[in-house]
């Protein structure tokens, strides 16, 4: 439908005192194409320091928006460099840079401080369905459709290390808060840990023994991992 949302997630208590979350929406913006049609949005992103709003579209544009408390979101840059469907997007933690992969076959990498600046392209013969910023931010790690995880230098544009493969595609990866592990999760079902220095075995989670993990997501202390899956 083309709406971006922004919601607060505030913790409220109840009268008996028990604590829980609620969802209070703070604005939306409708984005349009050049025709005037809501925009066919396929991810978002927000940077840590809640400052901007990055989104990716079906066919390969990326918008930046500026992100105010007081009013609201305004667009200000447009990204274009992938020719098909952005799939995932993702900050770095000093919310300067920002990481997109696509059904091209590429992850690319963007300065938003400095224009929306093209900084890396990864391309590889599979399609690219994840990425996700080292802590550090010099590497960026990319799920594939073969089911393999690469580990790419953003300054090279080369995968340094690459990690056993899943059966399946890899649908989402993610570091822990250290850069010391990395989740994945895939259509084979599995979510696996895999510890940086050791890229040929991973601690495997069989939850979803009969669908494919979609997504996978670590705690801010990465002491929890959460999974999400058709089932």
């Amino acid at each position: 439908d083309g709406l971006v949302n922004l919601w607060d997630l505030p913790q409220l208590a109840s009268p008996s005192g028990e604590i829980y979350n609620s969802y209070e929406k703070i604005f939306e913006i409708v984005d349009e194409d050049e025709e005037g049609r809501p925009s066919p949005i396929t991810c978002v992103a927000i940077s840590p320091n809640v400052n901007r709003v990055v989104t990716g579209m079906k066919g390969g544009t990326m918008k930046v928006f500026d992100l105010s408390m007081t009013d609201g979101m305004s667009l200000k840059h447009v990204l274009q460099g992938h020719s098909s469907v952005v799939v995932h997007i993702d900050f770095n933690d000093e919310g300067n840079r920002i990481s997109s992969a696509s059904l091209d076959h590429t992850m690319k990498v963007w300065d938003v401080e400095r224009g929306g600046a093209f900084i890396s392209n990864y391309e590889d013969r599979a399609e690219i369905r994840a990425c996700h910023f080292s802590p550090d931010g010099s590497f960026v790690a990319v799920g594939l459709d073969s089911g393999r995880i690469d580990l790419v230098d953003i300054s090279t544009a080369m995968s340094v290390m690459s990690f056993g493969s899943h059966s399946g595609r890899v649908n989402d990866v993610m570091f822990d808060h250290l850069g010391k592990f990395l989740i994945s999760g895939s259509m084979d079902g599995l979510c696996k840990v895999w510890a940086i220095q050791d890229t040929d075995s991973a601690e495997t989670f069989t939850g979803h023994p009969k669908t494919d993990v979609t997504c996978a997501s670590y705690s801010a202390d990465g002491t929890e991992l959460a999974t999400g899956a058709g089932d």
